[in-house]
């Protein structure tokens, strides 16, 4: 048992311990926090002798009018479910007189992931920190290949950074829970007349859950960075970014008006409606005013000409006026987003495409293997297109091997494909080509087939971009005729 906010060495035979000396938390109660600091009386397993240590304080009057807070605190341990429960029961006293009590139940595993007896977390938990590792040394080779300032503009690096951050604190933390647990487990059995407190393992055990919840919140967040390419969500996404300086912007006249009225909530009802008796619990009723959660009868039994008053101006204002101009600047932002992203160039198809190409590329058929195949079937005659740019059945023979200079074949057989890709060639049965071709010649003259398909690409992506811009061009000198 504790008594906690009387200082002095020693009083009614309990002696004072400071937070350190007792291993424990600070407490939050009903009406305030406390520091842990105080006077400790430990009581025994035995009912009889607990009841004499109670009459004893009674009788020295153990509490007084300067106590403030009185706990009784212990730890069970279910060996079944292997698991501590950390148990606190709290009778604060205020200066007015009274009692408000409360309680408060954190249970906590023996096990860590390492430990526990389920093996499908054991593999779980191995799969997870492999992942990790190997997103780890992914993200130091983006961070050396494009720089240290480029690689943190990036928000999802950023977040990229925090994920891996956590899941190692993860990964030591559960390296320490198990260990520590044990020891206190020896400590009992040791001393079992000891009180031992488990208040920082509960501590850091509650800062672990929340930080792998906020977790796996960012690695569900980071599911938009790949879900962009589609249309839809790239509006969105886009959207976003667009109308953040201007939501910034609306959001600081925002809040000024909304802790205004917060405040003079508190002012005007602190001391009547209890919704209004703190500052924080003021912006909170304020927020649940949005979602139409109040009672309008305790604002106006707190103040009858007021009430009506400040309830009237908050809805107008805040609610109607503030908050359709947020929805304002998102859809004028919304639609000008998706003229621009309908009108734009889509990359999923064409990524798509070149997926599709590269699953069935037996199928497509090369046009350079063809004319090659012709050739060998013909016998050392080369097949030209005609005019119409459909292949001809003419076949025109080739010199002998030797007859021209290796760089000139060459040069001739590059001259050749180059003005069949540009140009219609008119047909002409007199003239002949005069190419030679072995093994070495056909690579080169693939590698040049497949640059001439790249700047094809990327001359069909450079139109798409150029007709983008002057449609933008187009719509800015229509709005700003329109706005003349």
């Amino acid at each position: 048992m504790k008594r906690r906010g009387q200082k002095g060495v020693m009083f009614a035979s309990t002696k004072f311990y400071t937070v350190s000396q007792l291993n424990v938390n600070p407490i939050r109660g009903e009406i305030k926090r406390y520091y842990g600091a105080g006077h400790v009386k430990n009581l025994s397993y035995e009912r009889m002798i607990n009841e004499e240590i109670l009459e004893t304080l009674k009788s020295s009057k153990w509490i007084d009018r300067g106590t403030r807070i009185v706990v009784v605190e212990f730890v069970l341990f279910n060996y079944n479910s292997l698991m501590f429960d950390n148990v606190k029961i709290l009778a604060e006293l205020p200066p007015v007189g009274g009692i408000v009590t409360s309680h408060q139940f954190q249970a906590v595993k023996l096990h860590s992931i390492w430990s526990d007896a389920d093996y499908s977390v054991f593999i779980a938990a191995i799969i997870f920190y492999l992942m990790t590792t190997f997103y780890t040394f992914e993200e130091i080779g983006e961070l050396i290949t494009i720089g240290s300032v480029k690689y943190l503009k990036s928000v999802w690096n950023l977040l990229d950074i925090s994920v891996l951050l956590m899941s190692y604190l993860s990964l030591i933390y559960n390296m320490f829970h198990h260990k520590y647990l044990n020891g206190i487990l020896e400590k009992s059995k040791e001393n079992p007349n000891h009180f031992w407190s488990i208040d920082k393992i509960c501590f850091w055990n509650l800062l672990y859950i929340d930080m792998m919840g906020i977790c796996v919140f960012l690695v569900w967040i980071k599911i938009f960075k790949y879900i962009s390419i589609n249309k839809t969500m790239l509006q969105f996404s886009t959207t976003l970014k667009r109308c953040a300086k201007d939501l910034c912007g609306f959001a600081v006249m925002f809040f000024i008006v909304f802790l205004a009225y917060a405040q003079l909530g508190l002012l005007i009802f602190g001391t009547s409606h209890p919704d209004f008796r703190e500052f924080g619990i003021s912006i909170i009723t304020l927020m649940r005013m949005f979602l139409g959660d109040f009672e309008y009868e305790l604002i106006e039994e707190a103040n009858h000409i007021l009430g009506p008053i400040y309830f009237l101006s908050y809805v107008l204002f805040v609610f109607f006026i503030l908050l359709n101009m947020f929805l304002a600047i998102i859809n004028d932002t919304y639609g000008t987003v998706k003229d621009e992203v309908n009108q734009g160039y889509s990359k999923f198809g064409p990524y798509l495409a070149k997926i599709l190409q590269k699953c069935f590329w037996w199928r497509k058929k090369d046009p350079e293997h063809n004319i090659l195949k012709h050739t060998n079937d013909s016998k050392g005659q080369l097949p030209l297109k005609d005019s119409n740019g459909h292949s001809s059945d003419t076949f025109y023979p080739m010199t002998n091997e030797g007859s021209l200079p290796e760089d000139d074949t060459l040069r001739l057989r590059i001259s050749e494909l180059i003005r069949e890709y540009f140009e219609d060639l008119p047909f002409d049965g007199n003239r002949l080509q005069r190419v030679h071709l072995n093994a070495k010649e056909n690579d080169d003259i693939r590698r040049l087939t497949n640059r001439i398909t790249l700047l094809e690409d990327v001359l069909e992506q450079l139109i798409a971009d150029m007709d983008l811009i002057l449609r933008n061009i187009e719509g800015k000198q229509k709005r700003t005729s329109k706005k003349e």
